[in-house]
């Protein structure tokens, strides 16, 4: 089962423990339930981000960073979220190959298959 959080549920201080309550009172299995999170919900605050996908990932359930590309698009924080999906956007993979500054992700997308 795949939920989208929001923004404004990405910042309340209570949703881990909330998700675990809702978790126990429904028997459904952590690993059953995949959390759904906006890059630009992850980006606004990434530091916290971490912290709190990694509270997320210690229940067990899935997660998925969705829409990567819309925003800020930083690479460089994807190692240190553990998300175990990553939906790009259209609008990002279309822009690869389309400057020379993109040149490192097109030949890794290339290869990637």
């Amino acid at each position: 089962m795949s939920v989208n959080l929001s923004g404004k549920q990405v910042s309340q201080p209570g949703l881990v423990n909330e998700i675990q309550d809702i978790l126990e009172e429904t028997h459904v299995e952590a690993r059953h339930l995949k959390l759904e999170i906006t890059e630009s919900a992850v980006m606004d605050n990434a530091e916290t981000a971490v912290q709190l996908l990694t509270r997320l990932k210690a229940l067990g359930v899935q997660l998925s960073i969705d829409d990567f590309g819309t925003g800020y698009s930083s690479l460089g924080y994807l190692h240190r979220f553990p998300v175990n999906t990553l939906k790009i956007d259209r609008s990002f993979v279309g822009r690869i190959g389309e400057a020379a500054e993109n040149i490192e992700i097109r030949a890794h997308h290339r290869f990637a298959g």
